[in-house]
């Protein structure tokens, strides 16, 4: 399986030979999918012309989904530096959307060759992976940068017509290559400034490769969860002790591959172990173990129905040492074992 290490050289090859090289001699194309949708830029077609709105949607904390137009919409902005073959990209607009641009609702769909850049905006409604048939001949390759909060999450993704193959994501955690993808997406509002959009790319893409050079990133396994966000109306007691166990479970997310339990979560939040069970049983409902058990299952179950990883290296992804318990608590947890499990989601 790759891991960390083979990723990272991976995206470094990628960077070194297929993207920095280019963008040194060419302009390529740039899209942002935001408001208000400056099109002119990419070929683009309208696939259905239909009222499309959030109501129609499955909403969870972590994204919007459209099963039927098999959309979905990520809280966070997402770019797709495309760098081999034609990328077929479909952008929903929603009545919501609709009021802020001069795009009617519905369905745009973009064609971006490579080399070219697709910028999709925080609740975009998107493609959500499915394989679509007779789109594109070739392989579509291209690199993935999602905008979290303080970091960045890498990936390399290849489409062909037959199958999807998508690495796991790395934690890029530099908030200057944040702000920078930022900046980026700011400067393409303006359609007269695409050199300077592209330098400003090129500045990014730069500082992205001398990270790989000099840092080892971990495997960002979040991604394949759906996190919580909103707050309710509570008491400004209650409200802090909200922002303490977020804390925590947005640690657990993104921590869920690593060795955890009560006592080094308690160290890491300067708390005791029975008061930091005490506030998040209040806040979650549930111990922090039996949480974090249930979101590292979410991510196992994930990762065994839409990669090819073996058992223990899935084991090894969400914080298992070994495949037995870890096939043992995946039992527990779906009734089937991972292969079974596996073989049900795959008919």
């Amino acid at each position: 399986m790759p891991f960390p290490s083979k990723i990272q050289k991976d995206i470094l090859k990628v960077l070194e030979d297929s993207i920095i090289p280019v963008m040194r001699e060419n302009s390529i194309t740039q899209f942002l999918a935001d408001p208000p949708f400056q099109l002119s830029p990419v070929a683009h077609w309208s696939e259905q012309k239909k009222s499309l709105s959030s109501n129609d949607s499955e909403s969870t904390s972590i994204f919007r989904q459209w099963r039927k137009e098999k959309l979905v919409s990520l809280r966070e902005p997402v770019l797709r530096f495309i760098y081999e073959g034609v990328s077929y990209e479909r952008i929903g607009i929603t009545s919501e959307i609709a009021a802020r641009s001069d795009v009617a609702t519905g369905i745009i769909c973009v064609q971006i060759p490579a080399p070219g850049i697709i910028c999709f905006g925080s609740h975009i409604p998107q493609s959500d992976g499915t394989l679509r048939k007779n789109v594109w001949d070739g392989a579509t390759k291209s690199l993935l940068m999602k905008v979290l909060g303080g970091y960045l999450l890498v990936s390399l993704c290849e489409r062909s017509p037959s199958s999807v193959y998508a690495s796991h994501n790395l934690e890029v955690r530099d908030p200057v290559l944040v702000q920078m993808a930022k900046i980026y997406m700011a400067e393409l509002r303006f359609s007269d400034n695409q050199d300077g959009a592209q330098a400003q790319l090129f500045a990014l893409i730069c500082r992205l490769q001398r990270y790989f050079q000099s840092y080892r990133p971990d495997i960002g396994n979040s991604a394949w969860l759906e996190f919580e966000t909103d707050h309710k109306n509570v008491s400004a007691i209650q409200l802090k002790n909200q922002e303490v166990s977020r804390q925590i479970v947005d640690y657990m997310q993104t921590h869920l591959h690593q060795d955890l339990n009560l006592k080094n979560l308690a160290k890491h939040f300067g708390l005791s172990v029975s008061h930091l069970n005490r506030i998040f049983r209040q806040c979650e409902g549930t111990t922090a173990m039996r949480y974090l058990t249930k979101i590292r299952m979410e991510a196992a179950t994930e990762i065994i129905k839409k990669t090819s990883e073996r058992i223990n290296e899935v084991a090894t992804l969400v914080g298992f040492k070994s495949a037995t318990s870890f096939s043992s608590v995946f039992r527990k947890h779906t009734g089937y074992s991972p292969n079974q499990y596996r073989h049900l989601h795959r008919d």
